[in-house]
């Protein structure tokens, strides 16, 4: 069963406990290497926008969706609609 132990300071007691649990045989002490991440430049798509806030560039999308949406919202209500009429008829 493996277990994690992260130590977050370079304190002297904290080297020492790791010099001490390096002499235990079925401990594995492994330093973690932290790598500087290069800052990425966030895309910034300045992306036209019509009167509504939608983005042009993808607009026939976003309608399709939302068109797809729509129907499947009403084809839901109507089924229910249908049933409660159903459940009152008995």
């Amino acid at each position: 069963m493996p277990y994690t132990i992260t130590l977050n300071n370079d304190s002297p007691q904290a080297l020492a406990f790791v010099e001490f649990a390096k002499n235990f045989d079925f401990l594995k002490v492994t330093k973690k290497r932290e790598t500087q991440k290069a800052l990425a430049k966030p895309e910034i798509d300045d992306l036209e926008e019509d009167e509504y806030g939608i983005p042009i560039k993808y607009r026939d999308e976003i309608m399709a969706m939302s068109k797809e949406s729509n129907r499947n919202m009403t084809r839901r209500w109507e089924a229910a609609i249908a049933k409660r009429e159903q459940e009152q008829k008995l």
